[in-house]
């Protein structure tokens, strides 16, 4: 290439530039992907909201740094699960977090803006739900396990209300009915629910 064809180039190049500075970086859209149970989308941090019914109440600082430190290298592998909350004055949906509170917070330890998520097709009014208390637990004790006293917590709820709903206004073999459920959810033997409800009293 001649030194004339050389500096054409390189004006143009210089042209094009100022022109996209002046008319400004449009920034990419953000992909939504929806699915028949819901739909993947990048929410705002400010977005989440923390359910006050978790079944895991303390998050330990330092498994939360590992957490944080492999978001940082190796980004994040599953988003978090989340539920509709309401939308507010401002026109803002908001969203409780079902399943993924640890990735939430390991987000904010980041200084993150944003998190991946996948809002799914549930109603959830922010009242205590044995169905989701046991897919949380579950999924929690998968992850990083809860402490006794978090496993002791949630026997204690399925138990209370199982018995709150007799049949045929009888409780007999509730407290068994209870703890089998406890136990299939989270893949163990009824004894493992055994042992914690024993605790609980």
């Amino acid at each position: 290439m001649s030194a004339t064809s050389q500096r054409k180039k390189a004006k143009r190049t210089r042209r094009a530039l100022t022109t996209r500075e002046n008319r400004g970086v449009q920034p990419a859209k953000k992909l939504t992907v929806k699915t028949s149970d819901g739909e993947y989308k990048e929410l705002s941090i400010d977005q989440l909201i923390p359910d006050q019914n978790q079944p895991r109440r303390k998050f330990r600082k330092p498994a939360l740094e590992e957490l944080a430190e492999s978001i940082s290298s190796q980004g994040l592998q599953q988003p978090v699960n989340v539920t509709f909350a309401y939308r507010g004055k401002d026109g803002v949906d908001y969203y409780y977090i079902k399943h993924g509170e640890r990735r939430y917070q390991a987000h904010k330890l980041l200084g993150r803006k944003t998190i991946k998520c996948f809002i799914l097709k549930e109603v959830y009014k922010g009242e205590l739900s044995i169905t989701r208390l046991l897919e949380q637990s579950a999924e929690n004790n998968a992850r990083e396990p809860q402490s006794h006293c978090e496993n002791i917590r949630v026997v204690k709820l399925v138990v209370d209300d199982t018995l709150s709903n007799p049949v045929n206004g009888s409780d007999h073999g509730l407290i068994e009915v209870a703890l089998n459920r406890v136990a299939r959810a989270h893949g163990k033997k009824i004894q493992w629910a055994k042992n914690y409800y024993v605790l609980s009293g």
